[in-house]
């Protein structure tokens, strides 16, 4: 259940030249993730990583596959870019 939507949004990401981005929370107050993976990417390791509140151990590794939705905490998280292709989310943020 849910409350109040925060954002929802459709990220497209491709190879940029970068590994990963940083380690981020979206909002600076509570709330809940929703992911669904919209294509099914050809690089595999474009992973969604979810690490502890301080950042120090990766709690999850999320694999994209079409279709797959993750529902997780305000916690710390961050992307593997693809190497090639592209990966598209759509991200909900709720509470």
């Amino acid at each position: 259940t849910y409350n109040e939507l925060l954002r929802a949004a459709i990220n497209l990401t491709f190879n940029g030249g970068q590994d990963k981005c940083l380690p981020h929370l979206d909002h600076p107050y509570y709330y809940k993730h929703l992911l669904i993976y919209l294509n099914n990417p050809l690089d595999k390791e474009s992973h969604t990583v979810i690490l502890d509140k301080d950042k120090k151990h990766e709690l999850r590794r999320i694999t994209p596959e079409q279709y797959k939705g993750v529902c997780f905490e305000n916690l710390p998280h961050y992307q593997m870019f693809p190497k090639f292709g592209e990966r598209i989310i759509a991200i909900i943020t709720f509470r």
